[in-house]
């Protein structure tokens, strides 16, 4: 990849050379990989701020991959044809443009376009999102560019086009946006899977980078920022800046002597041009969805610093809690316990939509003769409860007013810093969306829209640990 880029004359960036380094890694025997010389990563997903540099991480992918396979079979698309197009016309303008023009035969025609490999036939064509021209062929290499305006029905459908024929080509897709909003659901669930991928160390399958804003920048939440600090903060974070101490990256015609590309006085001003919502997406890479959590049961920064770097340690005796929405919509298992000094450490093990896999799944990894699972005895989870119970599994049910008492616990152990949770994106999510709302004497956790089921379930393993009858240690399989 090194060779293609300068070949191009365009060295890459410390960014995207990561991407590219990473995302082209090959299975190898001595790691123990399953199939040694296959790519590591069939899909891959990176997100940064406007300006970050896509296309020049696209085009020596793909001189790399029609130099690396005789007549590969290159496709692209964006979020209509026309961008399709117009990104077609970046890349193959920049392989014009460098010393590999000789290489390359372009041809443009109304609602056709190729580029081809003189040598080897390699071919790049964009297509429309919403048509299959992609279908019965056997791509190498997909790029899709600005991932945010995809819907889940257009995901579907491209997915189709590429997923099955990646098993006789071993190909792979290249996924690239800046963030998006509520409605870019493709682009939010693959920043949902591609963090849980990153915090679960995957190395196989899934590949993800982000560049973004933190969720604070100075202990302050970036909604909350004054605009200079904001325009301080995207600066410091955005990948194309150049950070060496006394540089000012390029400055008009004068390109970086450390081959940097985006001159910071050009994100000085775009806050004014953009106002403020617009500017956080361009170049914090941070959605208005991002920001607008409201933390309104637990507090933010109590949740951020109860951050559990360890976890519960192994044959340690955990107790395990369900959590099942009041409409059967979803459900969550969590596990808990309790060190000698008195903190509680809960883990989210994992949440799935419907209610049927519960049963199945503590059938298949728990010892059914050990610790009973705390349950809620109260609206879907009762019926759960119910079949946890004639499938052999011990249920500790706990009633509704202990429910108001657990989670009143729960939310007053983390502020008093005796709660600690491992780091999840999704339970993060969950935490940051949960409510409140009166139950009998107390208050127990309210679903304002978003899945909370990873919080409930947290909070029932950590009233399971302490309610349970004591017994042998549980037995816990991963599958």
């Amino acid at each position: 990849m090194a060779a293609a880029s300068a070949a191009m004359g365009r060295p890459l960036m410390p960014h995207q050379r990561l991407v590219v380094d990473v995302f082209l890694e090959v299975q190898s025997e001595e790691a123990g990989d399953p199939e040694p010389g296959e790519w590591a990563y069939s899909d891959g997903t990176v997100t940064m701020q406007r300006r970050g540099g896509k296309t020049a991480i696209q085009s020596p992918l793909v001189t790399h991959r029609a130099r690396l396979v005789r007549g590969a079979q290159m496709f692209m698309t964006a979020q209509k044809r026309e961008k399709a197009r117009r990104r077609w016309m970046d890349i193959t303008n920049d392989l014009l443009r460098s010393p590999l023009r000789r290489d390359v035969h372009r041809k443009t025609s109304i609602g056709h376009e190729e580029l081809t490999w003189l040598d080897g036939g390699a071919m790049l064509i964009p297509f429309a999102p919403n048509d299959d021209e992609m279908h019965s062929e056997t791509p190498d290499l997909v790029l899709v560019d600005e991932l945010w305006a995809f819907n889940a029905l257009q995901a579907k459908a491209i997915k189709a086009g590429y997923v099955p024929a990646f098993a006789t080509t071993g190909g792979q897709a290249l996924k690239q946006s800046t963030a998006g909003t509520q409605d870019s659901a493709w682009l939010n669930e693959e920043i949902r899977a591609g963090r849980a991928a990153v915090e679960a160390g995957v190395t196989i399958g899934r590949f993800y980078a982000e560049w973004s804003l933190p969720d604070r920048v100075g202990g302050v939440r970036i909604k909350d920022l004054e605009d200079v600090v904001l325009i301080d903060a995207c600066i410091g974070h955005h990948p194309a800046v150049c950070h060496t101490s006394g540089c000012v990256g390029p400055r008009q015609r004068r390109p970086c002597p450390h081959g940097f590309t985006v001159r910071p006085t050009v994100i000085r001003d775009a806050l004014a041009a953009l106002g403020r919502e617009e500017f956080v997406r361009a170049y914090g890479n941070r959605s208005q969805e991002d920001l607008s959590a409201l933390w309104t049961a637990i507090t933010e920064q109590h949740w951020t610093d109860q951050t559990d770097p360890g976890g519960i340690p192994s044959g340690a005796p955990a107790r395990f809690g369900v959590w099942v929405d009041e409409d059967g919509l979803d459900a969550a298992v969590s596990s808990g316990w309790r060190d000698e000094n008195g903190r509680m450490h809960v883990e989210a093990i994992g949440r799935r939509d419907g209610v049927r896999w519960v049963v199945p799944w503590f059938l298949e990894r728990v010892d059914r003769s050990k610790t009973p699972v705390a349950v809620p005895n109260v609206g879907a989870a009762r019926d759960v409860a119910d079949e946890l119970d004639a499938a052999g599994v011990p249920v500790l049910r706990i009633s509704q007013a202990d429910v108001a008492a657990a989670v009143s616990r729960h939310r007053q152990e983390l502020a008093a810093g005796m709660w600690w949770h491992r780091v999840n994106t999704d339970a993060t999510a969950a935490a940051a969306a949960v409510g409140l709302r009166k139950s009998g004497g107390g208050r127990v956790w309210d679903r304002p829209g978003e899945s909370i089921s990873l919080v409930g379930s947290q909070t029932m393993a950590g009233w399971g640990f302490d309610h349970a009858p004591v017994v042998e240690l549980t037995k816990f399989y991963m599958a």
